[in-house]
């Protein structure tokens, strides 16, 4: 059992580190209340601007740990479908 769950978790990391490689720093989105604003909104310095917050999603891949922890959560398929939007959504870093 055990030599079966490093297996698994020799996968994980190298997928973790594929997904970090991909999309580090890519899922942060801006969150302002006004969706004609937001229309106009292409990087983080335009959120700034119209006065929104550049946030970053609770499952991201920007360290080992948190994309261990995505990747865990997308074999769950527990919340897989927000964090496929997310990588859908992302077009670059501060994008």
């Amino acid at each position: 059992m055990i030599n079966v769950m490093l297996v698994c978790l020799l996968f994980v990391l190298i997928f973790a580190i594929l997904g970090m490689n991909f999309f580090k720093g890519e899922f942060y989105s801006c969150i302002i209340n006004d969706e004609n604003l937001l229309e106009r909104v292409t990087t983080n310095i335009d959120c700034l601007n119209l006065g929104g917050k550049w946030k970053n999603a609770e499952s991201n891949f920007d360290n080992l740990i948190n994309a261990s922890l995505t990747l865990f959560e997308m074999m769950t398929t527990e919340g897989w479908m927000i964090v496929m939007n997310q990588g859908v959504d992302a077009s670059g870093i501060n994008k």
